[in-house]
C-alpha cells in the first residue's frame, strides 16, 4: 500500500479488503463442516499472526507520512471488525499493532520517553522502523536507515535520527539489564496505561 498520502484515505487498502473477504468466505463454508470448537482450533491466534506481519513487515514501506499512519489504523480496525463480525474467539493481537502505529504520533522524543516511562514492548527493530517512519513524515527523502543524504537539511535529521537511535539502544541496555537485576518476571507497565488508543474511525 501507499503510506506517503496527500489526502486522508476513506477506505482501507484493497488488499486488506481482499483479505476480509477471503477470511468470511472461508470460515462461512467451514462453519456448514466443523463444529464451534474446532472452527475455533482453525481461526485461533489469526489475529496475532496478522500483528506480527503488520510490525515486521515495516521493511517494505519506503515512505510514511502522518496520513499514511492513519490509514494503517485504518486497516487495521477494519480488520479487526471482519473478525468480531464472523464470531472468532476474541483476541489481543491486533490491539498491540494498532498501539504501535498510534505511537508514530507521539514523535521520536516521545516514543523514547514513553519506552523510559513504561519499558519496551516492541523490538528494537520495531522501534527503529517506527522512528524512521517518523524522520520521513518530517519530510526526509530517503530511508533515514540508508544513511545516504540529499541535501544539508537531510544530513541534519540523519543526525538526529542517529542520536535518537543511540538513545534508543540505552533504553533497550538498561531495559536488559533491570530484567537481569529483578528477574525475568518483573512486570512493565501496559502500553494502553500510558497510550490512549485512537478512536475509532468509520
Amino acid at each position: 500500500g501507499n503510506y506517503n498520502l496527500q489526502s486522508e484515505a476513506v477506505e482501507p487498502d484493497p488488499y486488506i479488503q481482499a483479505l476480509n473477504a477471503d477470511i468470511s468466505t472461508i470460515e462461512d463454508k467451514m462453519e456448514g463442516c466443523l463444529p464451534s470448537d474446532k472452527l475455533n482450533v482453525v481461526f485461533g491466534g489469526i489475529s496475532v499472526l496478522m500483528a506480527h506481519i503488520l510490525m515486521t513487515n515495516t521493511r517494505h514501506i519506503k515512505q510514511f507520512n502522518d496520513a499514511g499512519s492513519r490509514k494503517m489504523i485504518r486497516n487495521i480496525l477494519a480488520l479487526q471488525q471482519n473478525l468480531t463480525n464472523i464470531a472468532l474467539p476474541e483476541e489481543s493481537g491486533l490491539d498491540k499493532a494498532r498501539r504501535f502505529y498510534e505511537m508514530y504520533e507521539l514523535g521520536a522524543d516521545g516514543v523514547l520517553k514513553h519506552i523510559a516511562d513504561n519499558g519496551v514492548s516492541f523490538t528494537f527493530e520495531e522501534y527503529r522502523r517506527l522512528i524512521g517512519f517518523i524522520y520521513m513524515g518530517r519530510g526526509q527523502v530517503s530511508d533515514p536507515a540508508s544513511g545516504r543524504a540529499a541535501n544539508l537539511t537531510e544530513a541534519k535529521l540523519n543526525e538526529e535520527y542517529e542520536a535518537h537511535l543511540r538513545r534508543l539502544s540505552e533504553l533497550f541496555s538498561q531495559s536488559q539489564t533491570g530484567m537481569a537485576t529483578h528477574g525475568s518476571s518483573t512486570a512493565l507497565a501496559p502500553l494502553s496505561a500510558r497510550l490512549a488508543p485512537a478512536p475509532a474511525r468509520v
